[in-house]
């Protein structure tokens, strides 16, 4: 495709063969290959991230299980780097990957000491390798290890073990949701929860829930530790997607409708799944009687 377009001359043509020629350097495909290995592990957490049923324990679980994997990638960044630079050399048959030109700093951030420069281009990439993983990592620890999702996976915690009551007093006391939950009832409460039938995951702990919501009565505080997991925006990805799907859809449509029909629009595209089930003949005639000059111009379904 970059040939053809390359082959077409003008300013895009400039730029295809520029990018065609960056392409199919050793380097590049070197770079991509070692961008793989990070990218890979982080798409698959970022979707488990977004899944429904995802809880916060959850996802520090995969967050943890994620960091061991990049961390046991530069431990053997060595092998990695140079496998990579060996299918390079293989498959645009080169004797040796490129090295950046090299540069030297400004003498007021080395002083009077010679600039360090990589002795060969395993090394220099092997070094941008290690800054790469470590930034994943970094980013990782900068956006889970927080005093919040601590706070709501000691929540999740309580009503998954064993009730404890010195346990439960104290998570509760010490949580920034100690004014919405009673710790003594809470303990009393998921007691009775308990005998009410088995559940390992929150997921199975709604659903008993659901089951007994008629005497929801009998553990009304384990109802409102329920519907604060549930609500929390790490709990559910939903809230996100929607906030992430207005700001795009709004920049062309809020200037020809109301925010109440924005709003509506934004709930339609993120629960996608669910708006294609309803039948479009009951659309069409919702939308139809709504007025008598809409019943007039179109009839009735």
């Amino acid at each position: 495709m970059l040939s053809e377009v390359s082959a077409n001359g003008g300013s895009t043509g400039a730029r295809a063969t520029a990018l065609q020629h960056s392409l199919s350097k050793g380097e590049c495909y070197t770079a991509l290959v070692l961008a793989r290995n990070i990218l890979t592990p982080l798409n698959r957490l970022s979707k488990e991230l977004q899944s429904t049923s995802c809880t916060v324990t959850k996802s520090l679980e995969l967050v943890r299980v994620t960091q061991e994997h990049l961390q046991a990638q530069r431990d053997d960044a060595n092998t990695l780097t140079r496998s990579a630079i060996e299918q390079a050399k293989l498959i645009f048959r080169v004797e040796e990957v490129a090295m950046p030109r090299k540069k030297r700093p400004p003498a007021r951030k080395t002083g009077p000491a010679e600039p360090h420069h990589p002795s060969s281009p395993e090394e220099y990439i092997r070094v941008e390798y290690i800054k790469a993983l470590d930034a994943a990592n970094s980013q990782l620890c900068s956006r889970f290890q927080k005093q919040d999702n601590q706070h709501v996976a000691q929540l999740e915690s309580l009503l998954l073990s064993p009730p404890d009551r010195t346990r439960t007093i104290a998570t509760i006391k010490s949580s920034p949701w100690a004014g919405d939950l009673d710790e003594e009832k809470l303990h009393d409460d998921l007691l009775a929860f308990r005998r009410l039938g088995e559940y390992s995951t929150l997921d199975e702990a709604v659903a008993l829930a659901e089951r007994w919501k008629a005497s929801s009565s009998l553990f009304s505080e384990v109802m409102t530790l329920l519907r604060l997991l549930v609500t929390v925006p790490a709990s559910s990805a939903a809230s996100e997607r929607s906030f992430s799907a207005l700001r795009r859809l709004k920049t062309w449509l809020r200037g020809t409708m109301g925010q109440r029909r924005l709003n509506a629009v934004a709930v339609c595209h993120v629960h996608q799944a669910a708006t294609r089930k309803v039948p479009d003949v009951n659309i069409a005639r919702e939308y139809a009687v709504l007025n008598p000059g809409r019943r007039s111009t179109f009839g009735a379904f």
